[in-house]
């Protein structure tokens, strides 16, 4: 399954096509994985990039993106208390594995246990099986509907206005982070920028080298702003249960630990940012659209003359 857009395709073939994918994607993913966990992850991700494709096409799609945005938010949203537990054990690894920092292995390695048998207690009390059938009834529902979508008009600017209100509103969010550097404004920047990132592998085949390129770049930005938030809730977690992380000598050392790993990471992500966002809008959005033209315009039946 491609998340691209296809030169063969008109806009409407090609965002239905990849949200169909998606969809059946996430639903093999939920029935039919051998770790129902793992299962769930890989759903999730499922619906990050079909609420991408829906934002894309969000001008042209009007009041159908809210109900489409929403139905597959809401799918997501079944599973993200386990999953956030799951991802602080993760974060809790990444925390121990940088080189700086200090922590004490046997210290790291009770608290490790502690985040362990938390996230055990929540899978114990949650209902993934109900929440999983709720949910694939959700996307077979959505995937019957998709013959009643609106036709989308077939030229770049169905696409353009959504890629430039992306792109300008990550710019604005990144220097909101840096002017006022409240975990809230790092992590709706992060959100922005996933979205791009999104976008671009949907655009990448309209010039691959080039797009590549800057899409890897958007990603390493997104995984950087991802760490970061990944620390703001371990912090949020240590305050609202204390009891997992040690007495309070230990728990000060590990938020100061905390704090400068932050620090590095939004350093990175500054200096990522500032190639990222290196054009205006308007200028990225005219390349785009003279690489879609080109792209269009290419045929296999052109005659080559050697001289």
């Amino acid at each position: 399954m491609s998340y691209r857009l296809k030169k063969k395709e008109t806009i409407t073939e090609g965002i239905c096509r990849v949200i169909d994918e998606q969809t059946e994607q996430a639903l093999v993913a939920l029935t039919e994985s051998e770790d129902q966990h793992e299962g769930i992850y890989d759903a999730r991700k499922c619906f990050k990039r079909i609420r991408a494709a829906l934002r894309l096409a969000r001008p042209a799609l009007g009041n159908r993106y809210n109900r489409e945005n929403a139905r597959y938010r809401d799918a997501g949203r079944r599973f993200s208390e386990a999953r956030d537990a799951e991802a602080m054990i993760e974060t809790w690894d990444a925390l121990q594995e940088w080189d700086g920092s200090n922590l004490d292995p046997n210290y790291a390695a009770s608290i490790r246990e502690a985040l362990v048998e938390r996230y055990q207690r929540m899978i114990e009390a949650s209902n993934l099986t109900s929440a999983i059938e709720e949910v694939v009834a959700t996307l077979e529902a959505a995937r019957a509907e998709m013959h009643d979508w609106p036709t989308l008009p077939d030229k770049f600017d169905t696409l353009g206005d959504a890629l430039k209100k992306t792109y300008r509103r990550g710019r604005k969010a990144m220097a909101r982070a840096y002017d006022d550097p409240q975990a809230e404004h790092f992590h709706n920047w992060r959100k922005r920028v996933k979205y791009s990132w999104y976008h671009m592998r949907l655009l990448q085949d309209i010039w691959s080298p080039l797009l590549t390129s800057y899409k890897e770049e958007l990603k390493n930005l997104a995984d950087t702003l991802g760490d970061d938030h990944d620390l703001v809730v371990l912090t949020e977690l240590i305050a609202q249960e204390p009891h997992l992380f040690g007495n309070a000598r230990a728990r000060k050392e590990l938020c100061a630990t905390i704090a400068e790993r932050q620090t590095q990471l939004r350093t990175e992500a500054y200096f990522l940012s500032q190639r990222i966002y290196a054009a205006p809008p308007s200028a990225l959005v005219d390349m785009l659209e003279q690489s879609w033209q080109a792209w269009h315009n290419e045929t296999a039946d052109v005659d080559l003359v050697v001289l």
